[in-house]
């Protein structure tokens, strides 16, 4: 998880390592990758869609794709100037869940994500 000031909600939030699809980007996926390394150093040999979701829909057009990312291995960020002030925290799933139950996460990709891989991890744990 990575924690940022936000200031368009005026405080720091927990999230998903997350940001924007450029126009050097060819797909969502590759965004991913690209992200992901920049913000952790982190880089992983499989990636696998969860989905999609729409942010504000009455405001933006922007969505955000969701992917798992497996097989990792682990490098030296890259951030931008901007993200001088995200810092990465190893969490727990189970306490990355406890964090969206309480309300701690609110980023709509982050929580899409988290309780996507939960309930998918809960079926498979159900079944005889």
């Amino acid at each position: 998880m990575t924690r940022q000031w936000i200031y368009t909600h005026n405080n720091r939030q927990w999230r998903l390592p997350a940001g924007a699809v450029d126009a050097s980007d060819d797909t969502p996926r590759a965004a991913a990758e690209r992200e992901l390394a920049e913000e952790t150093g982190v880089r992983a040999a499989r990636w696998e869609p969860i989905g999609r979701v729409n942010g504000a829909d009455s405001f933006t057009n922007h969505v955000d794709h969701v992917f798992l990312a497996t097989d990792l291995t682990f490098g030296t960020a890259a951030r931008e100037a901007g993200e001088a002030d995200l810092y990465l925290h190893w969490l727990s799933f189970p306490k990355a869940l406890e964090l969206v139950t309480n309300g701690d996460i609110r980023h709509a990709g982050s929580v899409c994500g988290l309780l996507s891989i939960g309930l998918r991890e809960e079926a498979v744990a159900a079944k005889p």
